[in-house]
């Protein structure tokens, strides 16, 4: 169950450009932006597009009060952000499609690099440019992971103009909100400088009860459950090497803590969490850190009829979390310490793309290549789970995958009105899983004992990913098309020790086939879009 903030806000904008504005006597029209997406991995008008896509500009971001992903749930249609806890331990679901796994079934895309593991959601929204949300398997251009559709987030770059902002916000469950951004150019023309951040805290809705539990520390009673704090930050240097082509570099990086932690707490039954839906019974009340740092390097160069454009990122997530009940209490362990912070997962990935830009053209494309390799610590198998005092049962699991992919897509506009679309992905990984089973290691007293050896099973998959569109145009403002699409969500190893025999440790990929009928228009002056 999720609450709705209320919230008060106060907020400071500034900028160093002027504009005197000219009043007229005439009545002035109002009339919606036009929305311009990126759901074909290049700019196009929403209209022109044979995919469901919600647009959501920045200045709607701001009137919605958009501040966490969870908040798109009232805003996109057949869209569901929940969280289980905590914000970056969510499930998302598109049309239906969900899954709780690593591998999510929504693929998320932040300043178009790939969130590719569960553990990686929750960022901040602040300074946000736009966000969009392509309904439907998105496989074809995006990947693994888009069975049910993408979430695609663009936040604010630095240009000529130097801007700022303040913001200062209080609401219920003591909510304490506070950001401000600044952006700049250093070198007019030619680099830009751009930073913001936030640090927001506040308490649980849930209150504890320690009735039916085996706690005697009557203070636990009416403890709230499931507050936290986060500081996020958002740094980008822009660099214009010359008229064609450009680098930009950006960091973001989040810390996510609570002693009042709502990770992975359940309730014992069904019937009571129905019945009494803010109340929690723990024996203890957990604590989790989260720290999450994402870093990329994008150079696009532009020809005179395409753009080559190269995307390098690295991500890096380390977690903590102590006094679990879940029920029976659980600690993150992997070396020396019960709720020591888990080695820290690591993923890089590059693409590279080209796509056409002359929009007269019949012909038009975008093709690439992408590949990723990841090492990682999940939070769920890498564990101990406390059998009495100073006396643990260890989980350890430890994963290496990686994965290659080449995409294409081209569309040709056979008649004046008609244009078709065709497009494939090929994608091929590798998943290898270290781990042992419940009862293969404890660690008594202080010492880690390793009963019986860790296993080790690996995997290989490939995933075809084909497109099909046809859109007619009956005016430059309505446009109907026809789609088909098939996304995956990756295969992976079961990384559980004593599997019944015959039983496979590995599990192959899931397929999502989509057939789509629509219709988009604009009309009254462009006062209404259907989209």
């Amino acid at each position: 169950m999720k609450l709705k903030n209320l919230v008060i806000v106060m907020s400071f904008f500034f900028t160093c450009n002027f504009a005197v504005a000219q009043v007229k006597d005439t009545l002035k029209v109002q009339t919606l932006e036009e929305v311009i997406v990126t759901a074909n991995k290049s700019e196009q008008r929403n209209i022109e597009v044979p995919v469901a896509v919600t647009s959501i500009s920045a200045k709607s971001v701001t009137n919605s009060r958009l501040v966490t992903v969870s908040d798109l749930t009232g805003r996109v249609p057949n869209y569901l952000y929940q969280e289980l806890g905590v914000g970056f331990q969510a499930l998302q679901s598109i049309r239906g499609i969900q899954v709780f796994s690593e591998n999510p079934a929504v693929s998320t895309y932040i300043d178009d690099v790939n969130l590719l593991d569960i553990l990686a959601g929750g960022f901040a929204l602040t300074d946000v440019e736009r966000i969009e949300v392509l309904r439907g398997p998105q496989s074809t251009l995006f990947g693994r992971n888009a069975m049910g559709g993408v979430v695609n987030i663009f936040t604010k770059q630095p240009t000529n103009k130097t801007t700022g902002f303040v913001e200062i916000e209080s609401g219920n469950f003591a909510l304490q909100r506070y950001s401000a951004g600044f952006k700049t150019p250093l070198i007019k023309d030619k680099l830009f400088f751009g930073i913001n951040g936030l640090f927001q805290v506040r308490d649980g809705f849930m209150k504890n009860d320690i009735t039916g539990t085996t706690a005697t520390d009557a203070s636990l009673n009416g403890r709230t459950v499931g507050g936290e704090e986060n500081t996020y930050g958002n740094a980008f240097l822009k660099w214009l090497v010359t008229d064609k082509f450009s680098l930009t570099a950006n960091v973001k990086t989040q810390r996510d803590f609570s002693n009042e932690s709502g990770f992975f707490v359940s309730q014992a039954n069904e019937t009571i969490a129905l019945e009494t839906p803010t109340v929690i019974n723990l024996s203890r009340i957990g604590r989790h850190e989260r720290n999450i740092t994402n870093c990329s390097l994008t150079g696009k160069y532009k020809a005179k009829n395409f753009d080559l454009t190269s995307i390098s990122s690295f991500q890096q997530i380390s977690l903590s979390f102590q006094d679990i009940d879940f029920p029976g209490i659980y600690h993150s362990f992997f070396n020396s310490a019960i709720g020591e912070k888990l080695p820290p997962q690591e993923v890089l990935s590059q693409e590279f793309r080209i796509n056409s830009t002359n929009k007269e053209n019949k012909l038009q494309y975008v093709a690439g290549l992408f590949g990723f390799k990841q090492v990682g610590y999940e939070p769920s198998t890498n564990l101990a789970f406390e059998n009495a005092p100073n006396n643990f049962t260890i989980f350890r699991n430890r994963s290496n995958n990686s994965g290659y992919a080449a995409f294409g897509e081209v569309s040709y506009k056979v008649l004046e009105k008609l244009k078709i679309t065709a497009g494939a992905r090929y994608d091929i990984e590798e998943r290898e899983a270290t781990f042992n089973g419940f009862g293969d290691a404890v660690f008594v007293d202080g010492v880690f004992t390793q009963i019986n050896p860790d296993q080790t099973k690996s995997a290989s998959f490939n995933a075809f990913s084909p497109k099909a569109a046809v859109m007619y145009s009956f005016t430059k403002n309505a446009n109907a098309y026809a789609t088909y699409t098939r996304g995956f969500r990756a295969g992976g190893v079961n990384a559980q020790g004593g599997l019944p025999a015959g039983v496979h440790q590995d599990f192959d990929p899931e397929y999502s086939d989509n057939f789509e009928v629509g219709f988009k228009t604009a009309f009254w002056n462009n006062r209404i879009n259907l989209i």
